[in-house]
């Protein structure tokens, strides 16, 4: 038994503090708030931001899926071209067909999409001769299976490709 036991009995009884009550009048609540409401406007801001930063991309996903069946692959391919042209060195991409195209495709995004497939798919889709394409319809003996994989292809492609700010001199 300790000497406060002990002598307890002739302390008397325990005399205990009012109760705090609980308000949010103290400043450290108002701190916590403010800090609350800058959060949610930077999270709105950021999302803001990504949203119009994507915006393009959302159009090419409607132009996508309004393509008639034939004209898939042609279309497909010429709104990849328009991405890339909008987004990187006119350089890097303008003259690029072929394998290189897909090349340059597979490398803006972390796992390869297209493949040999893709580069017969689509090579009869320029003409180097003296005649100039001009339909955009589907090459002769493309089949429709293939032309729709092609375009859930494009589809993945447009939505995972890497983003990159294009340098304005």
């Amino acid at each position: 038994m300790t000497p406060l036991q002990a002598n307890a009995p002739a302390l008397g009884a325990y005399i205990e503090p009012a109760t705090v009550p609980f308000t949010f009048g103290a400043p450290g609540w108002r701190v916590a708030a403010a800090a609350i409401v800058v959060l949610l406007l930077v999270a709105v801001w950021l999302w803001l931001r990504r949203r119009a930063r994507n915006r393009y991309r959302r159009h090419a996903l409607q132009m996508l899926a309004a393509l008639a069946p034939g004209e898939v692959v042609y279309e497909a391919n010429v709104l990849m071209k328009r991405i890339c042209m909008m987004l990187y060195p006119r350089e890097a991409c303008a003259g690029l067909r072929g394998r290189e195209w897909f090349a340059f495709l597979n490398a803006a995004v972390r796992t390869p999409l297209f493949g040999e497939e893709d580069v017969r798919l689509t090579e009869n889709l320029y003409n180097t001769g003296p005649e100039i394409k001009t339909e955009a319809t589907a090459p002769a003996g493309t089949d429709e299976s293939a032309a729709r994989a092609f375009a859930v292809r494009t589809e993945k492609w447009i939505k995972r490709h890497r983003y990159v700010a294009r340098n304005t001199r």
